[in-house]
């Protein structure tokens, strides 16, 4: 019996041991997090054009901005609309618990957007969403994967020049 009691207990602390230690794996690091929300097509002249934002995410001392940029794909080559789509921006926070990850955002600006008369920017409402880990580097959030870098057959960033423009905005980001 008292075998069976210290086998008990020692299998308890490797089970918290585990936890923890999987608990301390799922925080959501500081950086830049790129991501891509489709959309229904939006030109009906071109039955194959796909649309979608491509979405890039600050998180900084557990605050976060996400602004979306309308991306139109067509026969492989990628087009960043200069008004198409709309632009909003969205900031919040990230807080977490021991089960799970919760990303609080509000839209604080959104070019080429219709303003709802009852809820004019910056928004009042705050959405809440469950942030879910996929591996170290990528997570699920409002059902976009995000990694730490962009999708070079989706993404608009071609150039050296287009990734340092997105990495001083991170620099700018002030929580």
């Amino acid at each position: 019996m008292k075998s069976y009691i210290v086998c008990l207990a020692f299998l308890a602390g490797m089970f918290c041991s585990l936890t923890c230690f999987a608990a301390e794996q799922e925080k959501l690091k500081d950086g830049v997090y790129f991501g891509y929300k489709y959309l229904p097509n939006l030109s009906p002249g071109d039955p194959d054009a796909e649309w979608y934002y491509e979405c890039d995410l600050f998180v900084k001392g557990g605050h976060i901005k996400l602004a979306k940029f309308p991306r139109t794909k067509i026969k492989g080559e990628v087009f960043a609309s200069a008004s198409d789509g709309a632009f909003p921006v969205y900031e919040g926070l990230v807080e977490a618990d021991e089960k799970r990850t919760i990303v609080s955002l509000r839209k604080i600006s959104c070019d080429y957007c219709m303003i709802e008369k009852d809820d004019p920017l910056p928004s009042k409402i705050v959405r809440e969403y469950v942030l879910r880990f996929i591996s170290a580097d990528s997570f699920e959030l409002d059902n976009v994967t995000y990694t730490t870098n962009p999708d070079p057959e989706l993404t608009a960033y071609d150039t050296e020049e287009d990734m340092k423009f997105v990495l001083e905005e991170f620099k700018k980001f002030k929580p």
